[in-house]
Order: structure tokens, then C-alpha cells, then sequence
């Protein structure tokens, strides 16, 4: 062999397998003790000849086990049998010649887009680090297979992904950047990573389109066009109207196939699975749901969770079957000529919500970011006076009044009003704050007083606005609006129902540990604070009594692991009890809930999700409805007839289940796979229970879930700054989401708001700031027609019409002076 010049190579090597690090074969935590050693390196020369001729018979092979007992299977079949004749006689060019022959014939079946995909999680089962090596490693794989197959076309997800590639591997980046320039190296997606697509708020998925689509756009002057989401674990039903105010109209997905109970009825193609094989080919195209209504699959192959993307074997296998007889025409394709042929021949099914064009592959709490213009008339005033008081500051829409705690350094200092001293010495006191705006802290007085009594161990907490019962174990037996006389825990007759039971159950799926919550669990409950229940209760005990605030307190011990402790309390002017709960969680795969057992007569519950809400069936008539035993919902659920109900109220918590008339809350899981420590530590959580009489939107379910999610703060203020407000809003059913500077630099603010009630409505936003022009916008902040405004009374007025559940841009401009400022 010929010496040439010394070659140095590179050994990357990680230690994990393909499923992490765990001790088996399966999904597990890492075994600490487990330890890789390479203890051989080969370098080979490859020989094309023998690598063609593998490859062809690879092939024939698998359409031969396809195919049979359709000829064209025994034509296959036939000429592998022929092509092993002519090796064995030394005739490899002849061997050749029949594989190229046999892939030749034609046929006329569907067609498929091929497309080379690489879907890689940011984090799973390796280190946060080797996810970023795995991106150059994947990225670099399919710069090389470009240079071998022109054809090759490869898209790519995950903003963050492409930037982890710019930081960490520049050059490899610049590299990537021609390909993308040359049209085969392609961004979509448009979003920072594929997220969720339940728990994020509204919010979080603009977020995510918004940075994306701007790294995209600042990278490599593209925008995407689709939403691309293969390996989420649900679908938001406001996804459609997200992706409008986007500017998408086109989602592509995969799990949908993956319930085990009811299949979707509808998919335009499938995504294979890792590999580019025959029989995944045929399948994609004979699952094909709407093959009367498309006549185009499309079908996305490489390795993916891990990174890796196609390979050559996969690309050799694309390269015989293009144009095979038995098998669907193979065409590489990108998703821009995907999407424009379905939509060519396709009008996609209508369901619930806006339009638009997905296709289903087979295989919460809001943040608010206070511009600087919403602190000016503090900031501005701080450098006009030394000396400050407190203030209330509140960040929604509505004038509030609620109870707040003074801080210790306040406690001394008198309040003109009703106050009341906590078990710290700190003050409660009930304050008025304006419309997204602060005041000083004044105490006012309550209308009545909250009152606690107490018989035979049951403790009744009742307020202007509600009354309720708790017996010894923490549980409510008894709930009622003011000056009504329908009861949510007690029927006409006297039969005694049930609100706040915790309850255990196991909680062991048959293989996705941390992933999947199965039927069966519901078959073993435990509940832990009832009478003779065998764990040990605390019984309940007063804490505070009033006039503004009273509180109840009691606890149990799970398991010796384990303990929770439950406040109870009910405040002056405040429209539900809160259940705040501290938990010392150890448990071994079990989950936990909040029960509810009402009185109430409907089928069908309502759950919050993002800019909006959604209803779904309490009965179990179809395996559909009865596959909801686990659903997902955000800052509240409500139970309602007609004109009375009762809403439970969340902070933190998106796990709930709606059956007949009962509403359970999921509050912690204890999985051991793939992390056996995950939520092994304390929680704090809140909830709260919420009766109403008339519909959930007449009760504003909605106003007070989002009060209950952003309390009255308090801040430090120049002395005498007074009252102030930043906008209102009137009218109803539209809710001020967001309110933060847009990603320009250019001074404007970005207001984003949406429907809430499910209605069409027409509302006035009252913006009580210097505001120049008021313009419409969209999800990516840009700038539309300027509406018309009105000034008057130092305030500027623009009328709004909405639609059900629209979401809605708008970038208000201000004079020079308050930009200095």
C-alpha cells in the first residue's frame, strides 16, 4: 500500500445510547455507574462496486417481502435471484445491469414528497450540551450528502438550533448559510423550538414565532410560511387563530396517530418512521385517509429525536425507487412545493376554529411586561422627591379592590379604615386600585365583615358575596352565592356531596412513564382527608378570623415520604375560596388530585386555553369522550347550567378531568423515567372554587381567573405621585393580554388583546397616555392602516370590533417628548 501524507482524525464520541443512559433497553433514569470505553477504531475503503450491488439487492429484497403475492413481488423476487447468479459467476457489471434495468420500470401510482428531515429534541435523554453537538453533527452529515446527491433537499427546524450552530461552530454555519442560499438547505417552522402545543400560553407561542421567524429573517432574508410541529403531545385548539395572527397558514404534525384509543380521521400524509424503507413508503401512501380528495403524500425520513437526519443507505434506497413499479413515485421536494400542490388539488376539512392548512402525518399563567412607558409617571416623578410611600400597582384592565398585606415595615403605621393584623404582625388591609394603573395604599371598609363560625367541628366562612362550609378534614360540604339558596355540594334532598377531596392514586402507564396518564389509574383512588380514610389527618383549625380575612388550616401525612398542608381562606370582597397548599412530595408513581363532586346538571364543561376557552363533553357516549379522562385547560374550568355554576380557578396546574357532574384538578405526578428525581422536592401551589349564578361569562369567570393570577402588588413610590392609569378597557368580552415595547427600537408599544366570551363584541379602549397614532399589527409586530381615534378628556379613544376569539395587534405611538422620557 502507498504511503501518503499523515491524516488526523477526530473521535466525537458521547456516552449515552439511543434511549439516554439508562441500564436497559428501556426508557430510564441514567445509571451513574455505567461507563463506555473504545477500545477499537477501523478505517475501510470503500468499494463502490459492492456497495451499488448491496444496495440493489437491499432493495429488491424488501419490495420482493412487500409485494408478494403481486408479480411485481416475484419480478423482484426474480431479478435479485438473477443479480446473485451473475456475482457468483464473476459478473458484477452484469449483476448491475439487471438492478438498473428492474428500477427503470415505471409505474402510476401515487406519488410521494420526499422530503430529508431531522427532528432533534433540545433536550431529552442526553445533556443539554451533546443536543448542541448533535447539531453540528447532523447539520455537517447533510452538507456532505448534498456534495454525493445534488438532488438532496434537507429542512430544519428550531430556531435555536440554527443558533447554537452560529455560536458554537461558525464555520460550519457559514457553510450551512450557502445551502440555504443555493435553496436546498431549508429553515421551517418559523418558531425558537417546537414546543408544546398545550400548556405555553398565548403568549409563549407569539414568542416563539416571533423570535424565530427574526432570526430567520435576519440570518437568511426567509420567512417560513408553515408551523412545523411533528413531536408535541397535543394540539391547542386556538393553533389555527395563533398561526393567523402569524401570518401562517400551514401546520404539519404527527402525533396524532399516536392515541391508543381513537385513530384521526383525517391525514393528508404520513411521516415514516427513523428510516427511509420500502414498507414504509407503501404505507404511507395506503394509510392515506383522503386518497379521493389528494393524490400526494408526503413523506419525511431520517433519523430524528436523537439528530442524525437521512443517511446514504437512505438516499441510495430514494435513488432506486423513484420511479419503481409497485411503489409510489419518489420525488424530492421542499414544503413550499408540497403545500402548493395539496392546496392545488385539496380543500382541507373545516374543522372548529380559524382555517387553515394542516396536515396530520401518521406514525399559563400570562406574563406581563410593563413597558417603560408604564412606569414613567413614577420614574419621572422619583427625581422630584426624596421620600416615598407605597403603592398598589395593578397590571389588568379593570378597576380592583382586594385585600393585601402590608410588609412588616409598614405594620406600624397607621391606616385610615378597616385593617387587620396577620399571625407575623403584618397588616391586612382592602385597597382600590384603577385600571392598569396604581394608587397610594388607603384602607377602605368592607361592606360587612368576613365572618368564621364554628359547630360540632364544621367551620362556616362567609363574605357579601359567598358562604361556605368546611368540615373537619378540609373538605367542603357546603357552597353557596350570596342570597342564593342553590347549593354546589348539597342536592335537594339531602344527599351530601363532596368539594376539595384529595385524592391518590397509582399512576403506572405501560411504557411512556413521564409522558402518558392511563384510564386505569382512576380505578384506584385514595382519598386522604376523609373520615376513616387511614392517613393522618390534622383536623381543621382557625388561623385568622376577620374582619378582612379568615383562614383555615389543616394537613396530612401521604405517606412517611410525604406531607401536605392546605390553607383555606376567604377574603373580604372576594368572589371564591382559596385553597393555597404546601406539599412535601416523595411519592413513587403516583398522582394527586383535587376533586370536586357537584350539584350541578350538565354535559358538558368549559376549559381555559390560550385566547380563549373551549368546551368538551362530561359523558362517556363515544370512545372520544371517553379518551378525555386526562384533558388540558389553563387558568380555570367551570361546571355550569344555565344560569348557575361553579368555576375552579388555578395558578399552576393544566392536568383536569370533567365527568358527569364531578370537575378533578391534577396537582402532582411522580414519575420515575426518564428522571427519577422529577418533582421530588416542596410545591406551593393555589387554587381556588369559584359559585356563580348565570353563564360563566355573565359571572366574569374570565376577569376573575386573571385577577386570581396577577394579585395587587405593592411598590415604592414618590410621596404623593397619586392615582394614575395607563388604559382601560370599555365594554365586554376583550381582554388586554400583553402589554410590551416592540422588538424594533422605535419607541411604540405592542398591545395584544383578544376575545374571550366566544362573541362577536365591540368595546373601547380608553389609553390615557400621549398617544400620537394607533395602528394595527400582527403577531410579527408589523405595522398596518393607522385607525381612527378620538381625544377627549385627556384620553384617547379607538373603537374595537372583535370577533369570537380573534386576537388582536395593535402599536400605539407616542409624542417625541414622552420617547425622551
Amino acid at each position: 500500500m502507498r504511503r501518503g501524507p499523515p491524516s488526523l482524525y477526530y473521535v466525537e464520541m458521547a456516552a449515552n445510547k439511543l434511549f439516554g443512559a439508562g441500564p436497559g433497553d428501556q426508557i430510564d433514569p441514567p445509571d451513574p455507574n455505567m461507563y463506555f470505553t473504545l477500545s477499537r477504531a477501523e478505517i475501510a475503503q470503500l468499494d463502490s462496486t459492492v456497495y451499488k450491488l448491496t444496495r440493489d439487492l437491499e432493495v429488491l429484497h424488501q419490495l420482493a417481502q412487500e409485494l408478494i403475492p403481486d408479480q411485481r413481488g416475484y419480478q423482484a423476487l426474480y431479478t435479485a435471484n438473477q443479480m446473485v447468479n451473475s456475482i457468483i459467476a464473476g459478473n458484477e457489471s452484469g449483476a448491475s445491469d439487471l438492478a438498473d434495468e428492474y428500477f427503470r420500470k415505471g409505474n402510476g401510482r401515487a406519488h410521494l414528497a420526499v422530503i430529508g428531515n431531522c427532528h432533534i429534541d433540545s433536550a431529552w435523554l442526553w445533556p443539554y450540551s451533546e443536543t448542541k453537538r448533535k447539531v453540528a453533527r447532523s447539520f455537517s452529515s447533510q452538507l456532505k450528502l448534498m456534495e454525493d446527491y445534488p438532488e438532496h433537499l434537507f429542512v430544519a427546524s428550531q430556531a435555536q438550533q440554527w443558533a447554537w450552530c452560529k455560536q458554537y461552530y461558525p464555520e460550519l454555519f457559514e457553510r450551512v448559510k450557502a445551502q440555504v442560499t443555493a435553496g436546498k438547505f431549508l429553515p421551517v417552522g418559523g418558531t425558537w423550538v417546537e414546543m408544546d402545543g398545550n400548556i405555553p400560553s398565548g403568549e409563549s407561542f407569539v414568542r416563539q414565532f416571533l423570535h424565530g421567524q427574526t432570526f430567520y429573517q435576519k440570518e437568511f432574508g426567509v420567512t417560513c410560511k408553515e408551523f412545523w410541529l411533528p413531536d408535541t403531545f397535543g394540539y391547542s385548539a386556538q393553533i389555527p387563530a395563533m398561526m393567523q395572527h402569524m401570518g401562517l397558514t400551514r401546520f404539519l404534525t404527527q402525533k396524532m396517530s399516536w392515541s391508543l384509543v381513537n385513530k384521526f380521521p383525517h391525514h393528508n400524509f404520513i411521516w415514516g418512521r427513523m428510516e427511509a424503507r420500502v414498507e414504509e413508503a407503501l404505507r404511507t401512501v395506503n394509510n392515506l385517509q383522503d386518497k379521493g380528495r389528494a393524490g400526494i403524500s408526503a413523506f419525511l425520513f431520517g433519523y430524528g429525536d436523537g439528530g442524525g437526519g437521512p443517511t446514504q443507505e437512505m438516499l441510495e434506497r430514494r435513488h432506486r425507487l423513484q420511479d419503481t413499479d409497485g411503489c409510489p413515485k419518489m420525488q424530492m421536494s421542499t414544503p413550499d412545493d408540497l403545500f402548493w400542490r395539496e392546496a392545488a388539488q385539496l380543500l382541507p376539512m373545516d374543522f372548529a376554529g380559524k382555517r387553515s392548512f394542516a396536515f396530520a402525518m401518521q406514525s399559563s399563567s400570562c406574563q406581563w411586561e410593563w413597558a417603560s412607558w408604564a412606569a414613567q409617571p413614577i420614574s419621572f416623578s422619583a427625581r422630584t422627591s426624596s421620600s416615598t410611600e407605597q403603592v398598589v400597582m395593578n397590571s389588568l384592565q379593570w378597576p380592583r379592590k382586594e385585600v393585601v398585606k402590608i410588609p412588616g415595615e409598614y405594620s406600624g403605621k397607621d391606616l385610615l379604615g378597616v385593617v387587620q393584623r396577620t399571625e407575623a404582625g403584618e397588616q391586612y388591609a382592602l385597597v382600590d386600585a384603577p385600571p392598569m394603573g396604581s394608587s397610594p395604599v388607603l384602607a377602605s371598609t368592607p361592606s360587612r365583615d368576613v365572618t368564621i363560625t364554628e359547630a360540632n367541628g364544621f367551620f362556616t366562612l362567609e363574605n357579601e358575596m359567598l358562604k361556605a362550609t368546611v368540615n373537619p378534614w378540609g373538605q367542603v360540604v357546603s357552597l353557596l352565592v350570596a342570597g342564593d339558596d342553590r347549593d354546589v355540594f348539597l342536592k335537594a334532598d339531602g344527599t351530601q356531596l363532596l368539594g376539595n377531596q384529595l385524592v391518590l392514586y397509582d399512576d403506572e402507564p405501560l411504557y411512556w412513564d413521564a409522558w402518558d396518564v392511563m384510564d386505569y389509574h382512576l380505578e384506584t383512588p385514595k382519598v386522604l382527608n376523609a373520615e376513616g380514610s387511614g392517613f393522618a389527618v390534622t383536623p381543621v383549625a382557625v388561623v385568622e378570623s376577620g374582619p378582612l380575612v379568615a383562614r383555615l388550616r389543616w394537613s396530612v401525612e401521604i405517606s412517611p415520604a410525604s406531607t401536605l398542608s392546605q390553607e383555606i381562606e376567604l377574603s373580604s370582597e372576594s368572589p371564591f375560596l382559596v385553597f393555597s397548599t404546601y406539599v412535601s412530595w416523595h411519592e413513587n408513581r403516583k398522582i394527586m388530585k383535587a376533586l370536586f363532586d357537584t350539584n350541578i346538571h350538565t354535559n358538558k364543561a368549559s376549559f381555559d386555553i390560550q385566547f380563549g376557552h373551549l368546551e368538551r363533553p362530561t359523558h362517556m357516549n363515544t370512545s372520544w369522550d371517553s379518551a378525555r379522562y386526562e384533558v388540558c385547560g389553563h387558568k380555570w374550568a367551570d361546571l355550569s347550567e344555565p344560569d348557575w355554576g361553579m368555576a375552579v380557578l388555578n395558578d399552576s396546574k393544566y392536568g383536569w378531568m370533567a365527568r358527569a357532574h364531578s370537575l378533578a384538578l391534577s396537582l402532582l405526578r411522580s414519575p420515575k423515567a426518564p428522571d427519577d428525581h422529577a418533582d421530588m422536592k416542596d410545591h406551593f401551589f393555589k387554587y381556588a372554587l369559584m359559585p356563580h349564578t348565570g353563564t360563566l361569562q355573565e359571572a366574569q369567570v374570565v376577569r376573575r381567573a386573571y385577577e386570581f393570577n396577577n394579585p395587587l402588588r405593592l411598590r415604592h413610590a414618590p410621596t404623593s405621585s397619586g392615582s394614575w392609569s395607563a388604559l382601560e378597557v370599555e365594554g365586554a368580552g376583550a381582554v388586554v393580554h400583553t402589554v410590551k415595547a416592540t422588538e424594533d427600537g422605535s419607541g411604540d408599544v405592542l398591545l395584544r388583546l383578544f376575545e374571550s366570551h366566544g362573541a362577536k363584541t365591540k368595546v373601547t379602549l380608553r389609553i390615557k397616555l400621549p398617544v400620537l397614532a394607533v395602528k394595527e399589527s400582527d403577531g410579527m409586530e408589523g405595522i398596518g392602516p393607522e385607525l381612527s381615534i378620538t381625544q377627549e378628556d385627556e384620553a384617547t379613544s379607538v373603537p374595537l370590533s372583535l370577533t369570537p376569539f380573534q386576537i388582536l395587534a395593535l402599536r400605539l405611538s407616542f409624542s417625541e417628548s414622552k420617547k425622551e422620557n
